[in-house]
């Protein structure tokens, strides 16, 4: 930049704070200030007062305060949907424990079920059983094998007849 440059820049740059500063004056003046003092405040109300760095380091940090406002909201809304969605798993989850618990009680029942009806298929088998000098069979004189094992089928693996 040459100092031609710079002079005008310069200049221009003041022509526009001095104008912005009577401006200030003139309405803070319209609202009645007309001591000094309360003039100074309202210049330095609209930071005429500072150096160019110090209001450009002031707006920078407005905008860092503006961008950080919107970030924690941000951050803000997005705890709300987390917490939305750990209510909603949580709801899920003892949905779905109930299940668990409904059925697992029903396979005890079935187990049980199971156990009784096999029980007594050992219990049919073990008076069902063949007469050792004839093909009957000796609780119900039926021919061998009588019905009542042909109707329980064979018998699990190391269960004896």
């Amino acid at each position: 930049m040459t100092d031609q440059t710079t002079r005008h820049t310069s200049h221009g740059m003041r022509t526009q704070l001095v104008t912005t500063a009577a401006d200030v004056i003139s309405r803070a003046m319209q609202q009645g200030r007309t001591v000094p003092a309360a003039l100074a405040v309202a210049l330095d109300s609209a930071r005429l007062l500072q150096s160019p760095d110090t209001a450009a380091e002031f707006e920078k940090l407005v905008r860092w305060h503006e961008e950080d406002g919107k970030a924690m909201e941000v951050g803000r809304q997005q705890r709300r949907n987390l917490r939305a969605r750990i209510t909603e798993l949580e709801r899920e989850r003892h949905t779905t424990n109930e299940a668990l618990s409904d059925a697992a009680e029903q396979l005890r029942a079935n187990r049980d079920r199971i156990a009784e009806l096999e029980s007594a298929a050992g219990t049919a088998r073990a008076v069902h059983v063949k007469h050792t000098d004839s093909e009957h069979c000796q609780h119900d004189g039926e021919p061998w094998p009588c019905p009542t094992l042909a109707a329980l089928g064979p018998a699990p693996e190391g269960a004896v007849e």
